[in-house]
């Protein structure tokens, strides 16, 4: 039976295809996708025009629904201030009720007191790319000119504090660095928002890039990590990542798709207007998102006519890998996040790359669970 497409919430919409950073990691510029370079430089009017009608004709069908706006590039900042007001008054103005959130995911570099204002005055919720101190930033979020960035990016940040501007960090795991040290640097900077992600690799490049760090060096890195977190006990701390698995383990539901491989509430917009599955998708092959549609003239209603791999995995319709059926966190890990899983060989039957990462922190994390429900147990 043909599984039905998820109720869309979120367009992460790419408003520049360029960026002014050459993070070593990154999938969208240094891994086997390549089809940014045959994309406009930065959105165009028809384009947001075309895709504020397919949001708005896709709200007016489901009575009180919201979708949230994530401008996101390359570096969307790139997009220039007085475009991005143009394009955020035009959304707040056309779409109304059915716009819920927008935010922007920046690496800071270009935010001075002018961007700073603009953003509180728009109301863009903003997260920003920062993977620790400088130490541990530096040996991977470089500019073309191969110079670490951590002082133009806290540079920014400083701004945006000055302003009153909340914001959150998005932090990649550095296999090899330590990740209680990184959080201490970003608690540092006055970073109470932060969410960890694994770094994207499929299984045809795990080895070469990871393999030197050990059997397990992403959970060598977010336990200790979880533990300053967790030693520090303030409750205005959030960490997403790791709430999100303590969440599972109690039973609840993550609020990202980093786990289970479950349908996809969210779709991706480039510069063209092209409408992509999961964005992280281009670390495993060439145009392996693509869902043959475009908001130019196809709807999210037409998902339904999306072409495959990519409607398989917005669908939730890929079935669990074959090493996974008895694995005592199947129903929490589901297999891992779909990128991690990827082999050439095997496609999509495979678990995460990060599979003995993500049972030492399960087994790392249920031990903390059980312990405080003992500890709790025996209180008076």
């Amino acid at each position: 039976m043909l599984r039905s497409v998820p109720t869309i919430d979120l367009v992460v919409l790419k408003i520049a295809s360029a960026c002014n950073l050459n993070c070593t990691y990154c999938y969208v510029y240094n891994a086997k996708d390549q089809t940014y370079l045959d994309r406009p430089a930065q959105l165009s009017e028809e384009v947001a025009s075309a895709l504020l009608a397919r949001i708005e004709a896709y709200c007016a069908r489901r009575p009180q629904h919201r979708i949230s706006i994530c401008l996101h590039g390359g570096e969307p900042l790139l997009y220039g201030q007085d475009k991005l007001r143009w394009l955020v008054e035009r959304m707040r103005a056309q779409l109304g009720d059915c716009l819920g959130s927008v935010a922007v995911q920046t690496n800071a570099v270009l935010v001075d007191a002018s961007w700073a204002r603009l953003l509180r005055e728009l109301r863009v919720a903003v997260s920003v790319s920062l993977d620790g101190g400088r130490a541990t930033n530096d040996l991977v979020r470089v500019d073309h000119l191969g110079r670490g960035t951590w002082a133009r990016t806290v540079a920014g940040i400083e701004q945006l504090q000055r302003e009153g501007v909340r914001f959150s960090v998005l932090c990649v795991v550095q296999p090899g660095t330590s990740g209680a040290a990184v959080y201490r640097d970003l608690r540092a900077l006055g970073v109470s928002q932060l969410d960890f992600l694994l770094p994207d690799v499929s299984h045809d490049d795990w080895q070469r890039r990871y393999a030197r760090f050990g059997a397990t060096p992403a959970a060598d890195y977010l336990i200790p990590a979880l533990e300053a977190w967790l030693a520090e006990d303030n409750p205005e701390v959030n960490v997403r990542f790791l709430g999100d698995m303590f969440k599972l383990i109690l039973g609840d539901s993550a609020g990202t798709d980093a786990f289970g491989g479950g349908p996809m509430p969210y779709l991706i917009v480039e510069t063209d207007g092209s409408i992509q599955a999961n964005d992280a998708l281009r670390v495993c092959e060439q145009s392996l998102g693509e869902t043959g549609l475009n908001v130019l003239h196809d709807g999210f209603d037409d998902l339904d006519r999306a072409q495959r791999p990519a409607r398989d995995l917005i669908v939730g319709a890929l079935a669990r890998p074959d090493a996974c059926g008895a694995c005592p966190e199947l129903s929490t890990c589901g297999g891992g996040y779909l990128p991690h899983r990827y082999s050439r060989e095997m496609g999509f039957n495979n678990p995460s790359v990060w599979c003995a990462d993500i049972l030492a922190l399960f087994r790392h994390m249920r031990g903390i669970v059980a312990a405080t429900s003992r500890a709790g147990a025996l209180a008076p």
